[in-house]
């Protein structure tokens, strides 16, 4: 239509990053209106500040719980998530040694035993932090990326703060998880330890 903008022509499909058919290269053509989220899928086109149009592909994986997983560290940024994976394998490692060392072979001696107790939680707490940075660190692109452009519609916002909270989430889970695992072998511990006692 003859004195529209370009950018109102352009197909927006932002979904069709999670929602893509199994196996496809998805090409994404949007105008610049989520900074953050076509920077972390790798936009071939990315300028901050000249409104111009952002064209990628992608090659996704059929679907499987493996894509999932990938759809949510290219979403929630690499930079963060890698590392919150990284936590949560140690986590995981951490939590079935010590299961093993207080229910399946309690013999060894206290402090053995005990060894270890404490860093689980410690691992917790520092995922939850390390979400909490992502998220303020998100936010800071964000809003300058707003700043920049003046403004931007109620459900850019909202789709940016959607973005935002995967990190936190993430970490938020993971200290849960690490409290309540580090609450039940504390709990089996001093049993042990007070059966030794008596």
């Amino acid at each position: 239509m003859k004195g529209t903008p370009a950018s109102a022509n352009v197909i927006r499909r932002r979904r069709d990053v999670v929602h893509g058919r199994a196996g496809t290269v998805i090409d994404i053509e949007q105008p610049f209106v989520e900074p953050a989220l076509l920077g972390r899928i790798g936009c071939l086109d990315y300028r901050p500040y000249g409104g111009r149009t952002c064209r990628s592909s992608i090659p996704l994986p059929p679907v499987s719980p493996m894509r999932t997983l990938i759809e949510f560290h290219y979403i929630g940024g690499p930079i963060f998530m890698v590392p919150m994976s990284v936590l949560a394998l140690t986590l995981i490692a951490l939590i079935l040694r010590k299961s093993l060392d207080l229910f399946v072979n309690p013999t060894e001696p206290l402090t053995s035993l005990r060894r270890g107790l404490d860093a689980i939680v410690q691992i917790g707490g520092f995922a939850f932090i390390w979400g909490l940075l992502g998220q303020a660190l998100a936010l800071y692109e964000a809003f300058q990326a707003i700043e920049a452009m003046g403004g931007v519609s109620p459900a850019v916002l909202a789709g940016g703060l959607k973005v935002s909270m995967i990190v936190p989430i993430y970490g938020l889970l993971l200290f849960a998880v690490s409290g309540l695992a580090w609450f039940v072998l504390k709990q089996r511990y001093l049993s042990l330890e007070a059966a030794r006692d008596a």
